[in-house]
């Protein structure tokens, strides 16, 4: 959750990786700046993020003939969904649908491939879960999650699990979303992942309150706001006050 922090390494790493023109870590670490950017509310920042990125790609493009074949495939997969994460800060679902390249590929080749793996995956259940399609989130989701497991990556399975989980409510499967959903809270709470815990807490708040169960809801809300105003002590001004105003967060947090 210390995001701040967290940033401030990265470029440092994009740095390291320019110096030592390590192309792949100089594309894939802003990629992941720019989702949890957008992710957080700060959608002006992300929106310059996205675009510096677009402008890396093309140019790494023309410049170096070896970035061909599969690895451009799965650069531009990124960059595209860069885009519709984008929109979707923005609140255009329409063309963050329409942003989404086609299926995600069933296999990795490597760990900096699984690692991107599982940051396109999440950005495609949330965006198919705000266009109102459950069942391809469903689908997609479970299969990524699937294919991570299978090479011991658990880093996205908190955020994964709670697509799949809101997906079933959706598909007027509650007790099975209701399931996956505290899943994802145990996920998230065993690798101490308060940026994934929160938004879990959040939709688990508001179900209880659905159900008539006050105490649970307000407990799950104490909760997430701590989270949340841990998270957002470490960001700047600026970005705190969009992570801030975020619905998610307001709504997650009781404010």
């Amino acid at each position: 959750g210390y995001m701040g922090q967290g940033l401030k390494a990265w470029r440092a790493a994009s740095q390291v990786a320019q110096d030592a023109s390590f192309v792949g870590l100089t594309f894939f670490v802003p990629a992941f700046e720019a989702s949890y950017v957008l992710t957080m509310g700060a959608c002006d920042r992300g929106e310059q993020l996205v675009i510096q990125l677009a402008e890396e790609n093309k140019r790494a493009q023309i410049a170096d003939g070896s970035v061909v074949g599969s690895r451009t495939e799965a650069v531009n997969d990124i960059e595209d969904r860069m885009f519709a994460l984008l929109h979707l800060c923005r609140g255009d679902v329409g063309a963050a649908r329409a942003a989404l390249p086609g299926q995600m590929p069933q296999t990795t080749a490597n760990l900096l491939d699984a690692a991107a793996y599982g940051l396109l995956s999440a950005v495609d259940g949330r965006v198919l879960l705000a266009a109102g399609e459950p069942e391809p989130a469903r689908q997609m989701t479970k299969a990524s999650r699937e294919v991570l497991d299978g090479i011991g990556i658990r880093v996205a399975r908190p955020a994964l699990l709670q697509i799949e989980g809101e997906a079933l409510l959706a598909l007027a499967q509650p007790e099975q979303g209701l399931a996956m959903l505290r899943l994802a809270k145990e996920e998230a709470r065993s690798m101490n992942a308060r940026r994934q815990l929160w938004p879990v807490l959040g939709v688990l708040a508001r179900l209880a309150d659905a159900d008539g169960d006050v105490e649970t809801a307000v407990a799950l809300r104490m909760e997430a706001r701590e989270i949340i105003e841990l998270i957002a002590g470490d960001l700047d001004e600026a970005w705190q006050r969009d992570f801030l105003a975020m619905p998610e967060a307001r709504e997650a947090g009781g404010y």
